[in-house]
Parts: structure tokens; sequence; C-alpha cells
């Protein structure tokens, strides 16, 4: 069958609609005219947003179980993080409550549908990582003290890019600790690599 690259659109479109939010079957791409488009165009630039804000709420969630966080502190520590715009600069989490902590969210997610990372991806890491070890440029925030935290998606494809990454990086290898169940969080010379479910 000849390939038709709006029949390709339209049936992955409406096929979304319906098994994502149980919608009935319908033919909801040709519904849309420009105004729709662009509105839901709209919607879907926040997306990477909203994941990293569930993430990241998990993420406090699982720091605050893992180590003994008062609700009192948890709670101040996630106010102060969605208080933060998106496009803030600075680390995605910094906390001095009970224990200091960094950590930056990376919402990333192979390309293609693959198990590895495109170059924009590894350098985007690369310079997460750079920035957790050694400070950020221009910034007068020492991040010797903090245990330093990068935080992915539990995700199986996500988990094997991050195995791919590592093994590629001569820079950070030995930088990174990935978390299990068994890891004692004793360093602060190194990134305490994570992967978390997000809780509705």
């Amino acid at each position: 069958m000849k390939y038709h690259r709006e029949e390709e659109l339209k049936n992955k479109l409406n096929h979304f609609f319906i098994t994502q939010f149980s919608l009935p079957e319908e033919d909801y791409y040709n519904r849309l005219d420009s105004e729709k488009i662009i509105s839901l165009k709209m919607a879907l630039s926040d997306i990477n947003n909203l994941l990293t804000m569930k993430i990241t709420i998990s993420f406090i969630n699982w720091i605050s179980e893992k180590f003994n966080i008062s609700h009192t502190s948890r709670e101040k520590i996630l106010d102060e993080i969605l208080a933060t715009k998106p496009s803030t600069n600075g680390y995605d989490i910094v906390s001095n409550e009970i224990i200091k902590l960094i950590g930056e969210v990376k919402c990333n997610i192979p390309i293609n549908g693959g198990i590895k990372y495109g170059s924009a991806q590894r350098n985007g890491i690369s310079k997460d990582l750079n920035n957790l070890l050694y400070g950020k440029t221009k910034s007068k925030f020492d991040t010797n003290d903090y245990l330093k935290f990068m935080v992915f998606l539990e995700n199986e494809s996500v988990r094997s890019a991050n195995q791919h990454y590592i093994h590629l990086s001569k820079e950070f290898r030995e930088k990174i600790i990935v978390v299990d169940e068994k890891t004692i969080f004793d360093r602060k010379d190194c990134v305490y690599l994570i992967h978390i479910n997000f809780i509705n």
C-alpha cells in the first residue's frame, strides 16, 4: 500500500484520542480547523513542563520517605518548587530541609522509540551533570555541600538509553551512581541518577 502522509497523521491522531481518552470511534482529525490545531499545539507545548512537574513531585515524595523528612518540610520544598516558573534559571530542585540536595529533572525519551539518546539529548545531560558537579557558569551557588541527583522517568527505554550514555561517557562514567534499593547516599562528589514513576 502506497504511503500517504496525511492518512498516517490522521490515523495516529484519531487512535490517540480514542485509546488514551476512551472516546468513541470517530474521525477527530477532520474536525480540526486551523484555530483548533493552533490551540492543540499551544496546549501540547507545555507537555514537557507537565511531565517535569509530575516527576519532580514524585521525586520529592521519594526523598521525603527515604530521608524521613517531615510532612511540614516536604510541603515547604514542594511549595518552593511549585512557585518557581519553568523557565527560571537554576536547578530544578534545591533543598536545605533536613538534608542539602540539588537536582535536575530530565524528561528525555530516546529518539524514534529507540534505546539510545540523540546527540542533542546527550549534550544536554552532559551539561546538567557538569552543572551539578561543578556549579553553573555565572552562579555563586556552591554545589560541594549538596547531595546531587539527576532524575529520570522510570521507563525501560529510558533506562537503556541511560546505560548507553554512561557507557559512552568517559568524562562522567565514574561520577554517576545509578540508584537502587541498596544505594547509600554518602557521597557529594558524584551524581545519583534515579528513575522515578510519577504518581497522580
